[in-house]
């Protein structure tokens, strides 16, 4: 196998590993928010937070209309404020665009529905001094003679298997969005946003599409809106965000001072995975081969080729499926080869079912590692 080939599978695999975990929020009989979200900014900033042209704010940001009056319009607002809030008066005006001739919006913001539609966008923005902000609204329009009242906007938890949060491959996780009428029947063709109002461990993306992207392990809050035939309904939603089901352990190249020849180092040295999670030692030097020691080998097993990695190792043969438990044997890369059951990657894993601190070395060069395993929702 060529050089450039092998480096190629490198990527899709740390691609399978390294994509960071998102929550991706799936509305039933409804269309998400796939715009900007509140607070996208231009322009320098300022010092002072109680001066600061800090965002916009729509008072709708998903909404539902119909053909018939008076469920065809609604009154859009939008409003300037500080970092720390508070409205800013006398502050110019708002512009206004819309994606699409199904819907009409005025100089005023009046929403008016002019033809069955999904996901139309309505942007406002507003300049104060040298700094333009704007927020967005997404808007569909349903050719219904019945007007149902919305009663419920349920954000459901998220699905669990065994207690646990059901992650695809690339970490992503759905929820359920639903807007429900008094009868607790689906309302179709809702439009609904979810948002987190927690962004340091769960941030709302800039192009939403119903996506989250994990930022740290913690408590975060997910909050769904929805304006259904002019009843404006909120839900919120606490979710904890767990620790990795699988990390990565790459093998660097060192050179003490004053020596040619290089030591295999583990990057990073210390790391925290998730109980019954599994480790990665990626090694992507054909010529610098790696062993990995446990003080303590005992409680270090062998991954499951046919779920590691929800099957990705498996379906693209980029595993050796019998790897085994405990110590690694040095390994490394090799040049030649066809996909198929050799080691053409250079990649080790071991699953660790059982919390603790595992110490580990390499025999060959004297580098070292440690690995952190804890209950996947234990947040510090």
């Amino acid at each position: 196998m060529s050089t450039d080939l092998r480096a190629d599978l490198s990527v899709v695999l740390r691609a399978a590993l390294r994509v960071p975990a998102v929550v991706l929020v799936l509305g039933v009989g409804a269309s998400l928010c796939t715009v900007g979200c509140a607070g996208d900014t231009t322009g320098p900033a300022l010092s002072d937070p109680a001066h600061l042209y800090w965002q916009l704010t729509l008072n709708h940001h998903a909404i539902t209309l119909a053909l018939t009056a008076p469920y065809n319009t609604l009154q859009l607002v939008a409003t300037p404020s500080t970092a720390k809030g508070t409205p800013l008066v006398d502050s110019g005006a708002t512009t206004w665009t819309v994606s699409d001739t199904s819907v009409q919006v005025s100089a005023t913001g009046l929403l008016t529905a002019i033809a069955p539609a999904t996901g139309v966008t309505i942007v406002a923005q507003r300049t104060i001094g040298n700094i333009t902000n704007v927020d967005t609204a997404v808007v569909n329009v349903n050719d219904t003679t019945v007007i149902p009242h919305v009663a419920t906007l349920a954000l459901d938890p998220v699905p669990t298997v065994f207690g646990l949060p059901v992650y695809d491959l690339f970490g992503q996780i759905s929820f359920t969005a639903t807007a429900l009428d008094a009868r607790g029947d689906t309302i179709p063709g809702v439009a609904i946003r979810v948002t987190s109002v927690t962004p340091n461990i769960l941030p709302s993306c800039h192009l939403c599409f119903g996506e989250f992207q994990r930022e740290a392990v913690g408590h975060a809050q997910l909050v769904a809106e929805a304006t259904v035939y002019g009843v404006r309904k909120v839900d919120t939603l606490p979710f904890t965000v767990g620790w990795w089901h699988h990390v990565v352990v790459d093998v660097l190249p060192q050179y003490p001072t004053g020596s040619r020849t290089a030591l295999g180092v583990f990057a990073p040295a210390e790391d925290t995975v998730a109980a019954g999670g599994a480790v990665i030692w990626n090694n992507e030097l054909p010529g610098l081969a790696v062993d990995v020691v446990f003080d303590d080998s005992s409680a270090v097993q062998v991954v499951d080729s046919a779920t590691f990695l929800n099957g990705y190792c498996r379906i693209f043969q980029l595993c050796i499926p019998t790897q085994g438990g405990g110590n690694i044997r040095a390994f490394a890369p090799l040049d030649t080869g066809s996909l198929k059951g050799l080691d053409t990657l250079g990649v080790r894993a071991r699953s660790f079912p059982t919390p603790g601190t595992y110490h580990y070395h390499s025999a060959l060069y004297g580098t070292s590692g440690i690995i952190h395993v804890l209950p996947e929702f234990q947040v510090p």
